[in-house]
């Protein structure tokens, strides 16, 4: 400790090398901080894409049963209407119109 006293010039050294080690850390755990942050938003935006797809799928599925449930209606009603039945010819072309209508083609 005797030698760094009377040398100033080298103690300054010393405490500039570690200054900018100090420096030098600081900056890098910014830097991660900041990597980790961008990794934290980008995590929340696919959440929220991934939501917003999710929700969008439950719209359709919804639309897609009560159109469904529409379809299964019609064919209630037309298997219990017997004058439906009486406007076909045939068995077959009364089946093929039933298998329409549960597909969703117009019979």
């Amino acid at each position: 400790m005797d030698d760094l006293a009377a040398n100033p010039s080298q103690v300054e050294r010393l405490r500039r090398a570690t200054r900018k080690e100090i420096e030098q850390g600081i900056s890098r755990e910014i830097g991660a901080i900041d990597e980790e942050r961008k990794a934290a938003v980008a995590r929340a935006d696919a959440f929220e894409r991934e939501c917003a797809r999710l929700a969008e799928e439950n719209e359709m599925l919804k639309e897609r049963c009560r159109l469904m449930s529409n379809r299964e209606r019609r064919m209630v009603d037309a298997i219990a209407n017997d004058a439906y039945a009486a406007t076909f010819q045939t068995m077959g072309q009364y089946r093929t119109a039933l298998l329409k209508m549960l597909r969703g083609e117009q019979a």
